[in-house]
């Protein structure tokens, strides 16, 4: 089975990997990844959004005669499945993209369409382009009910809603990682949040709240807090009652700080935009058998379970203190909420039950 992937960068974006690379890899295809621009162009102007409008456009360019040359190549020596992650290139669709979709199509080649954030609110493709690829898709896979919602109900029979979970690290979790936390708990509690510059102002908005609880911490059993961001930018706060460590994102070092932490956050606004995020953070945090606080929003209600978890209202509020402390406030409790983690990642979240349902979907006619 051949395959192409469309997708804006390389297995480094952690929506093309988790949502896809991660299961084409250990299942019998080739595939090809068909990138919107080259990652080493990618590092260079990123954040795209703060370039000036004359790079914006050479940018646009760009990835609009990149793409089309790939989707010509596809319809020359058409694939047996075209895979689009997200979309073909940022907020248009042009036209002469989807004569050649339809013609590619045609030729006998099933489309998947995966997305796992509301990508029209975020801008990232025109609502004419969305409905473009409701109606040709074989089937729209998505991380969340509400990103189905997005979707026309004339086609809603070929959704499937399929959340984003982690195939790597759970194989590493054992003993020894856990009498390793133990024993570090001892003199320390060790927070981590993983995530992307864009939403790093969200972890400064709850810094007073770890502040308050690396205080009262620190007061009632002397043990020290450590937060750890694990992102492709630093966070720069000023701190006095916790230890901030900043790590550059790369998937092996975020697997081992996950590996070493106590807690996992994921705090958020609750708006139309983080409505139809996909929670991946905390499914990943559970995958290690890290307790979870993270806000109630979209799919996060269901993934913050009370036997794993606190869930938070709000961004400004001191229920992250009080959260903090019900999920650390001694070594039991710590324990029972990370075996409970595990036990609900399994039941609810599993890498292999994902993999076998890609199976399906790719060898189904």
């Amino acid at each position: 089975m051949r395959i192409s992937v469309y997708t804006r960068i390389g297995t480094n974006a952690a929506t093309t990997y988790y949502r896809l690379i991660q299961y084409l890899k250990r299942l019998p295809c080739e595939y090809r990844l068909r990138t919107m621009i080259n990652e080493s162009v990618y590092n260079e102007v990123k954040p795209i959004s703060r370039q000036s409008l004359p790079v914006k456009g050479l940018i646009f360019f760009y990835t609009y005669f990149r793409v089309l040359k790939q989707l010509i190549s596809d319809l020359l020596k058409t694939p047996d499945v075209l895979i689009v992650s997200r979309r073909f290139v940022s907020r248009f669709f042009p036209y002469s993209y989807r004569i050649i979709i339809d013609r590619i199509q045609k030729k006998g080649c099933k489309i998947i369409w995966d997305f796992d954030d509301n990508i029209i609110a975020f801008k990232e493709i025109s609502k004419s382009g969305f409905n473009f690829l409701s109606r040709i898709s074989n089937r729209i896979i998505v991380a969340s009910s509400a990103n189905a919602d997005l979707i026309k109900p004339i086609y809603r029979d070929k959704v499937l809603i399929l959340p984003t979970t982690d195939g790597d690290m759970n194989k590493l979790l054992n003993t020894e990682v856990l009498n390793n936390r133990l024993r570090s708990f001892e003199n320390e509690i060790r927070l981590i949040w993983v995530g992307t510059f864009s939403s790093l102002d969200f972890v400064a908005e709850i810094h007073p709240y770890i502040e308050a609880f690396a205080y009262e911490t620190k007061e009632k059993s002397g043990k020290n807090v450590i937060l750890t961001v694990v992102c492709d930018k630093e966070l720069s706060l000023t701190n006095s009652s916790y230890t901030l460590r900043n790590i550059k994102w790369e998937r092996s070092v975020a697997i081992k700080e996950m590996l070493d932490a106590h807690v996992g956050l994921m705090p958020l606004p609750i708006n139309h935009f983080t409505e139809g995020k996909g929670g991946f953070k905390l499914i990943q945090y559970l995958s290690v058998g890290l307790p979870i606080i993270g806000t109630k929003v979209g799919i996060n209600n269901s993934i913050l379970d009370s036997r794993v978890s606190v869930g938070i209202s709000e961004l400004r509020t001191n229920q992250w203190t009080k959260g903090l402390i019900q999920l650390t406030k001694d070594p039991k409790t710590w324990k029972d909420y990370s075996t409970n983690a595990i036990k609900f990642w399994e039941e609810n979240y599993d890498f292999v039950d994902n993999l076998h349902i890609w199976q399906h979907i790719l060898c189904s006619d």
